[in-house]
Order: structure tokens, then sequence, then C-alpha cells
């Protein structure tokens, strides 16, 4: 099949091999394990060496809870012997197709999420380059951060930029979803267990903590970790240790760790939901994601780098927005901050036929409804049209004012001139065009 091959036959020379070899893809027999059948014990200590290796599992056992195993383990894939005819080719072509797409779309560490818009981290609003600086100068440092904001507005994004420009680098970067899992699961997926610890357990398992060694130990939204854990996350941030679940002997933990939360942590300590001495101890640097409807000086260049991005993926030569599709986005509220951004213009790319995106082409909610319940209101200094600036104002002023004259006092023009631009601006809304 034209690859590379190297065979060896005990887990010992495998081991010394992956330590001092890039590898891509590791077929395994279960069979090579020390005690006969026991190989599903070697695959986290294969994957510990180089967790990007493929690694399938090869078996004559031809079962579902084998191979679920196997899986569960961390196996890639799982291939029952005698290997039916092409299973081998077909296997091996699924792990080159995601080898490609992994290198076309960047490299990407464990659990990496999906792309964030170009342009995430340039900005024009001065409030918010000091938050990406305190975070490009936090990185340099072993410290624990906590990222702060809203769903939506890139906390995971943020904490894979930390951690690309951290000592741990090198190291592989884990993320923990704190609310996936009960509290009864949570401690045995984070810190690991031991065989026979709890129903269930067959065999060990390291926890996410194991995987991260010498990284990034990412928990995203830690505000919704059982308060039976968070004495020994404590531990783990202030000590480096931890214990498996069924095993006393303390284990050392060599990882930065970095907290996310969309939620107050402050009153969250108040309601009694979240420790108080863990809180201090995640709240170091804090360091907090402003919504996108307060950066919407950024939002032209966001909204034109998640275009190129998405067209590129699409395979569609969409270049740009019309003015009034960027005006659109200029004035909508963005609840969804960048995940809504990022779905707002995929939606338009797939209705354009053209080369541009046009109002047209977004959901609902920015071709008006969501404006009169979402306004933005524009700032001098905004990356946006005097146009722009002109309508936000109006639709302000026609809001807080008792008439038409009272509104055109107040903006210093006639009441003719401002029905004529009412006209203009607002002909899709007949209440805002025609009001007294």
């Amino acid at each position: 099949m034209g690859h590379e091959c190297l065979a060896q036959n005990d887990c010992t020379t495998v081991l010394a091999k992956l330590a001092h070899r890039d590898f891509d893809v590791l077929l395994f027999d279960l069979q090579l394990g020390d005690r006969r059948g026991d190989g599903l014990d070697l695959i986290p200590r294969f994957l510990a060496k180089d967790c990007d290796l493929g690694v399938v599992a090869l078996s004559a056992l031809s079962s579902v809870a084998a191979a679920v195993e196997a899986l569960q383990a961390g196996a890639i894939d799982y291939l029952a012997k005698p290997l039916a005819t092409g299973s081998l080719e077909r296997c091996l072509a699924r792990i080159e197709d995601k080898r490609f797409s992994g290198k076309k779309n960047g490299a990407r560490a464990q659990g990496s999420p999906p792309k964030s818009p170009e342009g995430l981290f340039e900005t024009q609003v001065p409030c918010v380059r000091e938050i990406f600086d305190l975070a490009a100068r936090a990185a340099a440092t072993p410290t624990t951060l906590l990222l702060l904001g809203e769903s939506g507005t890139g906390k995971t994004t943020l904490a894979r930029a930390i951690h690309s420009r951290s000592r741990e680098k090198e190291g592989p970067f884990v993320t923990v979803n704190c609310p996936s899992l009960s509290k009864e699961l949570f401690e045995s997926d984070l810190f690991g267990h031991v065989r026979g610890a709890f129903t269930g357990a067959v065999r060990d398992k390291p926890g996410k903590v194991a995987h991260a060694e010498g990284g990034t130990l990412f928990l995203d939204e830690v505000g919704e970790l059982p308060l039976e854990i968070q004495p020994k996350l404590l531990r783990l941030i202030q000590e480096r240790e931890y214990e498996r679940v069924g095993n006393p002997a303390t284990l050392s933990a060599h990882v930065r760790v970095i907290a996310a939360s969309n939620k107050n942590l402050g009153e969250e300590v108040r309601a009694g939901r979240f420790r108080e001495d863990l809180y201090y101890r995640l709240n170091v640097v804090p360091l907090e994601m402003p919504a996108l409807r307060d950066r919407i000086g950024d939002l032209p260049g966001l909204a034109e780098g998640t275009l190129k991005s998405i067209a590129r993926e699409m395979g569609k030569p969409v270049t740009n927005f019309s003015n009034e599709a960027m005006d659109a986005m200029c004035r909508y509220g963005w609840p969804g901050n960048l995940r809504e951004l990022h779905s707002a213009i995929e939606h338009a790319l797939i209705m354009t036929t053209g080369a541009r995106i046009e109002v047209a082409h977004f959901p609902a909610c920015l071709r008006g409804h969501g404006q009169e319940h979402n306004p933005v209101h524009c700032q001098v200094g905004a990356m946006v049209s005097l146009e722009t600036l002109e309508r936000a104002q109006i639709e302000r002023i026609l809001e807080v004012t008792a008439s038409r004259e009272e509104a055109a006092s107040v903006l210093g023009i006639d009441p003719t001139t401002l029905y004529r631009k009412r006209k203009r601006y607002f002909a899709e809304r007949p209440e805002m065009a025609t009001s007294a």
C-alpha cells in the first residue's frame, strides 16, 4: 500500500520506539499484553507517549463488547481477525483523510473546537485590547487563569491561544467539559480510577489530569463542577497532587490549569454552590471575554474573516458583504455572540448564489425582527459608516421622544428633513417611518 512500516513483537520495544520517533498509526494486536488478552491496558500507555497516535486494535475476538472497550480505552478503530478483504485499506484511508483534514485546517490539540473567526484577537476597541494584552502576558507564566464571559464569546479559543504561547505549548491541551458528566462519573473522568474501584471498572483508567501531563488542563464551565469534587480540584491546583478513584496512592501532576465560566462565580459562592477558597484560587488573573455587542467596532473585520474562512471550506467564490448587509450586522444585538455570527454567515453563504452577501440571505432575526429587540447603539469611534451612526441616533431619539417635532429639535434638524430620513432608513418598518 506504499506505507513505511516497522514491526515489533513486545510492548517494551514499542513504547521505546514511540518515545523517540513519530508514527501516524499503531496496528496493535490485543494479545501483545504481558498477560493473554490484557492488551487494552496498554492503549493509554501508547497514547501517553504520543496523544496524536492513531491506535488500531486487532483481535480474533469479534464482539461488540470488545470493540467498545477498545474504543473507550482510546483506540481509533477496531478490526477483527482474520481481516476482511479491504478492511485494513479502508481503515487506513479513514485515518489518512483525518490527518490530511487536520493539516489543511491547521494542527489542533486534543479535543479541539470548531475554528474561530479570523481576526478574533485583532481589535480596534481599547478596552478589549487591554484584555488581550493581559492574556499574552499571563500566558508566559504558570499562573492559573479564569476566563469569564457569555456563551459564544471565544473563551475556549482564548484558552488555546494562551496554551500555544505558554511554556507548556509542546504538551497536550485537554478539555474537561464540566456540565457533561454526572457527579458520580466526574471524579473518575477527571482523576482516573483503578480496576475494581466500582462496578464496571474492569481495568485501570488514567483520567484527564494524566492525559494533560506536561500541558494544559482546560476546565470549561467550571461553575458546573460538583461541590464534592471542588476540594480535590483545589488540592490539584495548590499542591499539584491527586489520587485516582480506588487507589490511595498520591500522584503528582505537572499541568497548567485554565478555567472558564459564563456564570458569575462570586454570586455562585454567595449562593453556596461554589467554594470560596477554590474561587479565590482560580480568580488570580480573571480575563473577561467581551460580548460581541461590546466590540461592535471589530465586527466588520470578524465578519469578513469568518466569511473568508467558511467560503473557502464550502468552495464558494463569495468575497464580501453589501453595505446594507454589513449595516444590518452592526445594528444587531448578537445574543449568541461569535457563535451566532458564524451560524448567520454560514446560513447566508448557503442562501446566496452571487458573489456577495445581501441582507436577504441572512436569518430572519438579522433581516429586521431582531434589530427591533436587540439594537446596538453605535458609539462614536466605532468602525461603522456615518450613515449607520445617523440611523442609530435617529432611531434612539424617536424611541425616547414624544413627537416628531421634539425629536427634530433634539437632532437639530427640521421636521421635514426628519420625515425624509425616516422614510429612507425605516422603509421596511412602517411603524418607525410614519409614527408621530
